[in-house]
């Protein structure tokens, strides 16, 4: 599980995150068809099948998460722990 802050950090204006795996069953090229199904309000964003992530890092990037208490799961504990290294550690990669 990767709890995030989903507030972007003061210099995320320089970088906008995007997926950084391809994933099997991946959802990027079908995000604009997915957009009229999700909610216009959501208090918390629970991704249980996290794969490469384009749900998340879209929701993210178009300002959806500002605010919201983010959580990330997938059953690969190595796709967890990879995310999670980018996560604190991004500069140093």
């Amino acid at each position: 599980m990767v709890p995030l802050d989903s507030s972007p950090p003061p210099h995320a204006a320089a970088r906008r995150p995007t997926p950084f795996l391809k994933w099997a069953g991946g959802k990027g090229q079908l995000l604009a068809q997915f957009e009229p199904y999700w909610p216009a309000e959501f208090g918390r964003y629970f991704e249980p099948f996290l794969g490469g992530g384009a749900v998340f890092f879209h929701l993210y990037n178009t300002g959806r998460l500002a605010g919201k208490e983010v959580v990330l799961v997938d059953r690969l504990e190595e796709l967890i722990n990879c995310f999670c290294v980018v996560r604190d550690q991004v500069d140093d990669l």
